[in-house]
Order: C-alpha cells, then structure tokens, then sequence
C-alpha cells in the first residue's frame, strides 16, 4: 500500500522528521502516493528490456522451489504430536507445554483408536456378516448388462442371463430368492411350477463406470493424506539431527521496531516466530515409530478396505455417496485437534511457518547482465525431456498407479476369470465365528479367516 511504501521510504531517508512537541509529521495518503510516485519507488517500465528482465529472473528464481519446503500438518494431531515437543523443548520443557505435549500425545492413541475401529469394522462386515448372509463378491457380475442377455459375461450367480429388468442389489435379490424358496418348501408338490413363475432375478452392478470413476475419486481424496504422510516422512529425513530451537524472536532490521509495529500493526506475538528446525535423532526415532509409521498404516489400510468397501456396492446412488463418506475416516485427526485442542495449541501451530529446501540468496545477487546470458543459453538448449516432465502431472501419475494396484489387488484376493473370460467371485464360504482377531482383520492373507467345510 501506499501508506506502506511511504513509511519505508522515511526508514530508508532517515529518522522521520519531527515537529512541535516531538511529533511525526502526519502524512496523508494522497501525499504519501505522490511522493512514491514521484520517486519512482511504484512505477512499472514496460519496455522489452524490462519483460526479458523479469523474464529471466522468474525462472531463475522458481527453478529451485521444486526441492520443496519441510511442513507439517497444522490441523491435525500428527502435526501437533511431532511439531509440539519441540516447540516445548525449545521453550526449556515448561510445565504447561509439558501438559500440551501429553494432551496430543492422547489424542493422538485416541484417534489411532478410533480410525483403526472403524476399518476393523468395515473388515468384519467384508470378511464375516456378508459370508455368513451367504453373499458372494461382486467382481464384475452385471459389468456387461449392456450385452445381455445374448453377449459374454451375462450369467448371473443364479445361474440365469442377466437383463436389464431383473438385475437387483444384493438385499433385494436375496430376499425375493427367500420368498421363492420359502414357497418351494412349503408348496414341494408345486416346485416347478414355483421354480418356473416366480423369477427372482439375478445381483449384479447397476453400471461398472461410475464404480471405476468412485474408486478413483476415493484414490484422489486419499493423496491429500498421502501428501501428509511424505511431508512427515520429508521433515524427519531433512531436518537437521541436532537440537536446533524452532522458536526465535525476529526484530525488523528495516527500521526501529516500535516504528515497524506501528506501522504493521504488530504486537510482540508478531515478531516471536516458531519454523521447523533441526531435531535429536532421540525424537526422530520416537516420531517415525510413534507418529509417522501408524499414519502410513492408516493410510493403507483404508486405501484398501475402502476400495473393497466401494467395488462392492452395487447401486449407482450409494457408490457416489459412500466414495465421498469414507474420506471420513482420514479426518478424524482433524476432528479431533480442533475440538480438544487448547487456544494455545491451536495458535502455536498457526503460527508454526515450513522450512525452504531451496536457497536463492546467490541467485538474488546476480547481476542482471549474467542473469540475461543464463537466459539466453537456456533458450538455446533443445531439451524435449524438460517439457515432458513439465507435461506428464506427477502427482496423476500416481493417482492412476495407486488406483490400479487397489483394484489388481481386489480381484486378486477375491475374484476368478469365468470360462467366458469375466471376472467372477471365488468360493465363498461361512466362517465359524463372527469375531475377528486384528491380524485375522487387517492381513486376511497372513491370517486366513477360520471357515467351516
């Protein structure tokens, strides 16, 4: 702002003159413009020069901001349980930082807890309930309804051809097959006349695309976790192992502070600033173990049970609205640092800034003259790998890579190709019991779900 600009230059000038009675001279706006402008301080030159200028120093000085910065989540109790140690260990371990630094590592088992409940149930109703409701995996059953009922893939689990009017989810498709043999049973000496009128239908998918693109889509909300996680993993590799203080108190070396306050509007909280900075490989060690290795399990383990969990609903309706609910269980950290975190808590990590991996100190320093030359040689360089890094979007990439292994693992761990060439569900079988121990829950193929014969 003008009002800015027009301070600064008095700090650059000298002291700001006085008047009667020892008081700054009062400045309005439209005189402080007119002096900027005057001096040149806010005037652009737009010549061909000045834009190759400008060009050149944007992209000498944004090359290296792809090394990233060190950051953690302030949001959440992950970043909380990592960041406030040290912001209590630079402060000389005070009794009520003490407090704050037991109170996330609560929340932090709390929401552990929570969020490993959750997946542990959604695993249970996979691997027990709907075996024991005698369901069998969806796979690809109904995928190709739109052949049906003469094309490739069009038999049903019952054994008919799929049409579009008798394709059902699961609930309906059970209970009409009950009502059909509920009548067989009490009626055996018109079974086929039963077995010929009533039709129950076949289970099936209402439409394969909207399950991809769900699936996807749960894949997508899942990086946003995912980036937390390498953000952690990134501050515990980088960060400097040694006890370096993430709190320091920063004057303004432009001009007197009380002057810089009044003009900013600063209080002292303002100038007290807490950054990622160098931490004991005793805490590294506590934090891999204790902070970031249950995060990335998390992670996984509703990357997969969610994936499961989608490619099994059928209708059209519920797969959108369950592709955005189960975001839900990666949120739960926030939930949890928002609601029982204390005012300084929160403000702490507010106030908590990332540290640049990058440094363009030497590049700020350049004269123009050399910075015009790199500028003019990059141009001449012909480099069609720069632009296909710069084209191909990394991070949907890996989007595309986590959603195929979370589908190829699906079918691997539950499907069979048909003799048509489908996909279609494995034996299923009943298990004997309807509780679940956490290997059993979490890592069914270390830990085989006991089943009867």
């Amino acid at each position: 702002s003008a009002r800015t600009l027009s301070a600064r230059a008095q700090v650059q000038e000298g002291p700001p003159p006085q008047v009667g009675g020892g008081r700054e001279r009062v400045v309005s706006l439209e005189e402080a413009t007119r002096e900027a402008l005057a001096g040149s301080r806010i005037g652009r030159q737009r010549s061909h020069a000045s834009a190759t200028l400008g060009a050149a120093k944007l992209l000498l000085l944004l090359r290296g901001r792809d090394a990233g910065c060190l950051e953690v989540e302030k949001s959440s109790v992950y970043g909380a349980a990592l960041a406030m140690p040290q912001i209590s260990r630079s402060c000389g371990w005070p009794w009520d930082l003490l407090g704050l630094c037991v109170r996330n590592y609560v929340c932090l088992a709390l929401n552990i807890v929570l969020q490993g409940y959750i997946l542990y149930l959604l695993n249970s109703e996979e691997l027990v309930f709907n075996k024991l409701a005698g369901r069998m995996y969806m796979c690809n059953m109904g995928a190709n309804l739109g052949n049906c009922p003469d094309g490739p893939g069009c038999t049903g689990p019952a054994g008919t051809r799929y049409t579009p009017s008798r394709l059902y989810n699961f609930g309906t498709w059970s209970t009409r097959v009950f009502v059909r043999d509920s009548l067989t049973m009490m009626f055996p000496d018109k079974k086929d006349v039963i077995m010929d009128r009533i039709d129950p239908g076949e289970f099936g998918m209402e439409d394969s695309t909207c399950r991809l693109v769900c699936t996807f889509l749960f894949v997508i909300t899942l990086m946003g976790e995912l980036d937390g996680v390498l953000n952690m993993l990134k501050v515990l590799v980088f960060a400097p192992t040694k006890a370096e203080s993430w709190v320091y108190y920063e004057s303004p070396d432009w001009g007197d502070k009380s002057y810089a306050k009044a003009v900013h509007s600063w209080g002292e909280l303002d100038l007290v600033k807490i950054e990622i900075a160098g931490m004991p490989l005793g805490w590294k060690i506590v934090n891999f173990f204790g902070v970031f290795a249950p995060k990335l399990i998390l992670w996984f383990m509703t990357l997969l049970a969610g994936t499961t969990f989608l490619m099994e609903t059928s209708g059209i309706d519920s797969i959108i609205v369950n592709s955005t609910a189960l975001g839900f269980i990666l949120s739960i950290d926030e939930l949890l640092f928002s609601s029982l975190s204390t005012p300084m808590g929160l403000k702490m990590m507010e106030k908590l800034e990332f540290t640049s991996l990058f440094d363009t100190s030497a590049e700020e320093e350049l004269e123009d003259d050399l910075v015009l030359g790199w500028h003019e040689e990059l141009k001449s360089i012909v480099s069609p790998w720069l632009c296909i890094t710069n084209l191909i979007p990394g991070k949907l990439l890996l989007v595309v890579i986590v959603w195929f292994l979370a589908l190829a693992g699906y079918f691997s761990a539950n499907c069979e190709p048909s003799e048509d060439g489908t996909w279609v569900s494995q034996r299923v079988y009943a298990p004997r019991d309807t509780s679940l121990s956490v290997c059993e829950a979490f890592l069914p193929s270390l830990c085989p779900v006991e089943h009867e014969a």
